[in-house]
Parts: structure tokens; C-alpha cells; sequence
């Protein structure tokens, strides 16, 4: 089970965010102080089912009703499966229809202020159109029984009018229960119990029906409840969605939330006393040291062993810890005497053995931070939060948190979200990552899904990071492609990766911006700083203006190329039709069914968002191949990547087709 999205609604200073989509690995909410990003951290942590909402998460400013948390999940194979098992349904046609719809479909689950969880719509409307459809066959099949009952005088008073197609199976239920009291009917009396009160009993009363009839009658209700049961299976009931609901709860991954990362490693701790020391004892887990083990062999005095058992634990922990901390080759020291047990850091070479408080601050913070997130995520899938990370550690460092962060999230099921406002937590090439949020006086703290439209100091850490903060001088790569917007960035990236361009880009920089007509500012800069660069537009009013304007102001240096050359012509238009409804259009219902207008216009007249669908399409690219699509499309995008090199002096081979 995976994290896919989230909407939080009324929770601080937060109205609501919208459903937000999450990368499939790594997500970073960037912006300024104050913004509200550990809001929506907060919000999600308050969504784990061992926790309550916070009491001061209501909203001050004004009553716009109580919190309100929902998360999206991607159930797996196994989830699936796990969940109709405990739903104990009979039918595997009714089991397909499920695992086709869980399969196919996120799940939402909503927690509100007092706890209490419940389903999206969405699953609600899909399960009370398989009653409807299952109804329709019960129906049927119980007609006949229906017609047959109808035609008793004895049962003249009973109401069919309600039951037809069209009806559900309280109405069915309430009949059956009419004619049950009338071939089984009751009486009250009055009896005394064994502690001498008077008390009403529900006893048998004399039927005035003759027994052959209540025997058939009885037969024809036995028909009508053996068809339903036949037909709907033991779940359908008014409590399937709570059943389901229980199901999805059970498995929603853990919620770990990390705000500040102060736990000091100990130097020196009694073996009989490590599991007091949290911090030691998440450092022994994630080394593989085994505290009774150790206690064993200590209490035997076999000092031998155990040297060389640390030793080991010692040489595969420092192995791993060197692969996500280079700034400087450490070695962290397991040795004991007696009862007494040392954690030490050495530096490579050096046979110093110096206690985790003597070294700097910022390598305390991240031998915390190391422990504590290796610890928890080695227990099972989860969604780790982590509040401003790499706070007190200089820019080359925050890049080695960023590295430690990536390979968490590339555990199975294990989705990372961290907020930040350093732009060397931000990688350039992997802006698909990146939500920003902003916070003002009307609308609270809201989520920007693209950069468009975003304020400059929110935008400030990405423009940091892709070399524009001139007093940083932290240019990216030699050359660059300007782009108008994300969507074109999206759809870029995952090509450079389906026609196989990795290698001949590996030193050029995609950057989007917030419109065309910001574009000859970027071409400016880059000129300024001495780098190559295209701007790339659309062949539309906008992108034929600002490439003018570039032309014009930049003269001999200015570089454009639009993405086709038929007019009116965006990056969607590079796709057949068949392969914008395939994998353009894949999580959209209604599908393109003509050439008469432009993919790039379709999208505009249905009011799709454009930008969400590329992102969708760039988190898809994995299982899509070369072979999957169909010429046109691999022509167009080639003949684009063609323009481009030509424009950047770069080298390639023969165009992929």
C-alpha cells in the first residue's frame, strides 16, 4: 500500500488544499517561513490511526468547520488480496469486480476531527452500482416466486407495489418479513419471571392459514432468500463500505514523523542497560547487533568473541554510514569493557575514538537523523515526514541528507514527503518532486500543482538550485533548455528516457518557467553567465511573440526553436490520437475520438489540467516502452530532440526510431 495523494481541509492555516498528487518516490513541499509547510506535514501525521488530531489544528482565523484529512492509496496485489479474503465473499465473479476496481483505482480514506475514518464517494457510488446491477439479477430470478405469492388471497393485504426492478432489497426484506408474520404469527402474554416480575413474551399464536398453503408460501420466501444470497454473496450489506473501510485501516503503512533530530548517540552505556537508551538501541537494530546475544557472551566472559563480533557490526555499519555521509571518512566504533559498552566515531585513519557530542553540530544532527530514519523504516512500509531536514549542516551536506532520503524512498511502499526551503535539497532534474506552498490572507496556506502562478520568493529555492541566484554562483550545467511551463518539462523528461537521450543530456539542464512570457528574462541570464542555452515555445500567439521579443533584444545570441512548426501547435500536438488517449489520456474517461481539433485544444475546451496529466504521464514512464508507441508520435518527438541539439552544438547518434 502506497501513498498516491492527500486533501486536508481545515486544519491551521489551512482551508483547503485540493486534492494534491505526491511524486511516486521522493515529494518536497518548498517555500518560504511560514508558509505552512509543517502544517501539512502535521495534518498528515495526525492522519495515523494510533493518533488524535491535535486540539489547536482547528483553524483561528475563522469557523470554516472542523478538520477534515483525507489520503489516496495504491493498494498492491497482495493488499487486494488480503482485503476480499476478509471479506469472505463468496462469488468470484463479485471478487473480480472488486480486484478490478481496487486495481485500477486509488482509495481514499477521510479522518475527521473526533477519529472517526470514512470512504471517498468515489467506492461508495462503485459498490452501490454492482447492488444495483446484482438487484436487477435477483430480481429476475425471484419473479416468478414473487407473482406466485401475489396470487394468495390470504396474502391480499400485503404491499407489492414497491417491489420491481427498480427497488432494493429492503423492500424485499420488509416483505418477506410481513408474510412471515402472517404464517408465523405471534402474540404477547404476560408471564412471570424467576425473580417474580411481570414480563412480555413473543409467543407462537394459532395461523389461520391451513398448513399445506403456509408450506408453500413458506417455500416460495425459502426461494426468494436463497435467490438473493445466491446473487448478492454474505457482504452485501448495509455494512460493506464499514467492512472495507476496517480493511483499509488495518493496512494503512505507518506515519512517522520527524520535526527535530537531538537524541545525542551515548558514549558510554552498561550492556544490561542499552535498551533504555533509545537512540543506542536504534543504532545496535540498524547494525545488526543483537543486545541478548551480546549480554550472553559478556556474562560467559567470552571477550573474544565478542570483540570480533563488534568488529563486524562495526565494519557494515560504517560501510553503510560512508555511502550516504561524505563529507569526511568516519567509522563508527562498537568496543566494550567488561559490562561496560562504547559507541565511538573515529575518522578514517585516525585511532582516535572521539564521543558523537565532540564533533560538530551538524554531524550530530545527522548521526540522529542516519539512526532514527534507517531504524524505523527497516520495520515495514511507511510514510516518513520529515519537518526542514539538514538545518544545521552547509550545502554539500544537505545534498548528502537529500542522497540518504532518496534511497529510504526507494524502499517498497515507503513514501517520503519533506519540507524545505534550501535549494540544495532540491534536485533540478527531478522537479517532478517538488509542491510549493504559499500562504496568504484570503485562501491560507494552499498548494501550488505547477510553478505557474507561483510568487518569487516561493519559486526562490528552485531558482536557487537551477544556478539563478547569481550571488550563489551555483550554475547547474553548460547548457539549458528554457521551457514556458512544467507540463512541457514533464513530457521532456520522459522522453529523454523512452528515446534514450539520458547520456547525450547528461550535461544539459531542462528549465521550466512560469509562462512564455518570462522566458527572455532566463535566455538573459544565461547569456549574463556565460551559458548556452534554447528557449523552446510553443508556435501560438504567446510563444511566436516572446520568441520575437528574444530575437529582437538578444540579437546574434539569441537561440530559439519552437516545438513544431505547425501553427497553433504545443507539446500535447506531438502525440498520434492514439497515443493521447492511450497514455495521455489514461486516468481520464473521456476519450479524444477525432482529428478535427488539436490535442493541446481538447485539453483546454474539457477543461483538463494540463499539468497534473503530464506529471501523471512523467510518473507512468516506467512501464512504458519504445515499442509502445506508435510512429508519429517517435518521429515528432525526435525531430524536437533533433532542433534542440542542433540549437545546443550537441553531439548525438543516429536518431532512434
Amino acid at each position: 500500500m502506497r501513498l498516491k495523494k492527500f486533501r486536508i481541509q481545515n486544519y491551521k492555516s489551512i482551508v483547503d488544499t485540493g486534492v494534491c498528487y505526491l511524486n511516486q518516490d521522493l515529494t518536497v513541499l518548498a517555500g518560504m517561513n511560514e508558509s505552512g509547510k509543517s502544517s501539512i506535514l502535521e495534518a498528515l501525521r495526525d492522519f495515523d490511526v494510533d493518533r488524535d488530531i491535535v486540539d489547536d489544528a482547528r483553524r483561528v482565523k475563522e469557523d470554516t468547520g472542523n478538520p477534515l484529512i483525507t489520503l489516496y492509496f495504491k493498494l498492491s496485489d497482495a493488499d487486494i488480496d488480503t482485503i476480499c479474503e476478509n471479506l469472505d465473499i463468496a462469488e468470484e465473479e463479485n471478487i473480480d469486480i472488486l480486484k478490478d476496481y481496487f486495481g485500477k483505482n486509488d482509495i481514499g480514506l477521510t479522518k475527521d476531527f473526533d477519529g472517526v475514518y470514512s470512504m471517498d464517494e468515489q467506492l461508495d457510488n462503485f459498490v452501490s452500482d454492482i447492488f444495483a446491477q446484482n438487484y436487477k439479477k435477483f430480481y429476475t430470478s425471484a419473479t416468478g416466486y414473487i407473482k406466485k405469492l401475489k396470487g394468495f388471497e390470504e396474502l391480499a393485504n400485503i404491499d407489492f407495489s414497491k417491489i420491481n426492478a427498480k427497488s432494493n432489497l429492503a423492500y424485499i426484506s420488509q416483505l418477506v418479513r410481513s408474510i412471515d408474520k402472517i404464517i408465523n404469527p405471534t402474540k404477547k402474554v404476560s408471564e412471570t419471571d424467576s425473580n417474580g416480575k411481570q414480563v412480555i413474551k413473543e409467543v407462537p399464536s394459532e395461523c389461520l392459514i391451513d398448513k399445506e398453503k403456509r408450506i408453500v408460501i413458506s417455500e416460495l420466501i425459502n426461494n426468494i432468500n436463497d435467490s438473493r444470497i445466491a446473487t448478492f454473496g454474505q457482504y452485501y450489506s448495509g455494512n460493506f463500505i464499514n467492512k472495507i473501510k476496517e480493511e483499509i485501516k488495518n493496512l494503512v503503512p505507518r506515519i512517522m514523523f520527524f520535526s527535530s533530530f537531538e537524541d545525542i548517540l551515548e558514549y558510554d552505556v552498561k550492556v544490561n542497560e542499552i535498551q533504555d537508551k533509545q537512540i543506542n538501541v536504534d543504532l545496535c537494530s540498524i547494525a545488526g547487533i543483537e543486545i541478548d546475544k551480546l549480554k550472553t557472551m559478556i556474562e560467559k566472559e567470552e571477550f573474544q568473541r565478542v570483540s570480533n563480533y563488534l568488529s563486524d557490526k562495526s565494519a557494515k555499519i560504517s560501510s553503510s554510514f560512508k555511502s550516504d555521509w561524505l563529507q569526511d571518512e568516519i567509522v563508527i566504533s562498537f568496543t566494550t569493557d567488561k559490562d561496560l559498552m562504547h559507541f565511538g566515531i573515529k575518522e578514517e585513519g585516525d585511532t582516535a575514538t572521539y564521543r558523537a557530542e565532540q564533533r560538530s553540530k551538524g554531524f550530530q544532527w545527522f548521526l540522529s537523523f542516519y539512526i532514527k530514519l534507517n531504524a524505523e523504516s527497516n520495520k515495514d512500509a511507511c510514510i516518513i515526514l520529515v519537518d526542514e531536514p539538514g538545518l544545521y549542516l552547509h550545502a554539500k551536506a544537505q545534498e548528502d541528507v537529500l542522497n540518504l532520503l532518496e534511497n529510504l524512498s526507494n524502499a517498497d511502499e515507503t513514501s517520503v514527503i519533506f519540507t524545505t526551503h534550501s535549494p540544495y535539497l532540491i534536485d533540478v532534474d527531478n522537479l517532478n518532486r517538488v509542491l510549493l506552498v504559499e500562504k496568504d490572507d484570503n485562501t491560507g496556506t494552499h498548494i501550488i500543482k505547477s510553478h505557474k502562478g507561483a510568487k518569487q520568493n516561493t519559486l526562490t529555492p528552485i531558482i536557487t538550485k537551477m544556478g539563478f541566484d547569481i550571488s550563489k554562483a551555483n550554475f547547474i550545467k553548460d547548457k539549458n533548455i528554457l521551457l514556458e511551463g512544467i507540463s512541457d518539462y514533464y513530457y521532456l523528461q520522459a522522453f529523454k528516457k523512452i528515446l534514450g537521450y539520458e547520456e547525450t543530456l547528461k550535461n544539459t539542464s531542462m528549465i521550466p518557467s512560469v509562462g512564455a512570457s518570462q522566458v527572455p528574462q532566463l535566455a538573459s541570464l544565461c547569456i549574463g553567465w556565460g551559458l548556452k542555452y534554447v528557449a523552446l515555445f510553443d508556435r501560438d500567439t504567446e510563444g511566436i511573440k516572446f520568441a520575437e521579443v528574444i530575437e529582437k533584444n538578444l540579437g546574434e545570441l539569441a537561440s530559439v526553436t519552437h516545438i513544431c512548426n505547425t501553427e497553433n501547435c504545443a507539446i500535447e500536438d506531438l502525440f498520434s490520437i492514439n497515443d493521447f488517449n492511450k497514455f495521455v489520456l489514461a486516468n481520464i474517461e473521456q476519450k479524444k475520438e477525432t482529428d478535427t481539433i488539436s490535442n493541446s485544444k481538447y485539453l483546454k475546451e474539457n477543461g483538463i489540467d494540463k499539468v497534473l496529466i503530464s506529471k501523471l504521464f512523467f510518473d507512468n514512464i516506467k512501464k512504458v516502452k519504445l515499442k509502445d508507441f506508435e510512429n508519429k508520435t517517435i518521429e515528432n518527438f525526435n525531430f524536437l530532440f533533433a532542433n534542440i541539439f542542433m540549437s545546443l552544438n550537441i553531439e548525438t547518434k543516429k536518431l532512434k526510431k
